[in-house]
C-alpha cells in the first residue's frame, strides 16, 4: 500500500511546487521497507504452525543452518533498511 501511495504521489504530482512530494514519497518509501522487515519477521519468527499440540515458528522448525541463513537475512534487511531510511530521511529534509 506504501508504495502505491508513493508511486500515485510520483505520478500526479512530480513537479508540483505546492504539493510536497519529496516529502511523502520518503515516507511511503520507509513505511514499505520497514512494513516489510516487519511482515517477514512475524512470517518467519511468529509461532503459527501447530506441532505436537502447541505451536511452533518456522524458525523453530527449521534447522541449524536455515536459522543461520534467517539470521543473515534479517541482519542484511535490517542494514539496507537503515540505508533506505537515511537516504530518505535526508531526501525529505533536502527536497
Amino acid at each position: 500500500m506504501a508504495l502505491a501511495i508513493g508511486a500515485l504521489v510520483l505520478a500526479f504530482f512530480k513537479g508540483s511546487s505546492t504539493f510536497p512530494t519529496t516529502l511523502i514519497f520518503s515516507i511511503s518509501g520507509m513505511a514499505f521497507v520497514w512494513g516489510n522487515l516487519v511482515f517477514w519477521w512475524l512470517e518467519l519468527r511468529s509461532p503459527h504452525i501447530e506441532e505436537n499440540g502447541g505451536y511452533a515458528s518456522r524458525y523453530d522448525l527449521a534447522s541449524k543452518s536455515a536459522r543461520v541463513q534467517s539470521n543473515l537475512f534479517f541482519g542484511g534487511f535490517l542494514i539496507g533498511a537503515i540505508i533506505v531510511s537515511r537516504a530518505c530521511i535526508n531526501a525529505a529534509i533536502n527536497g
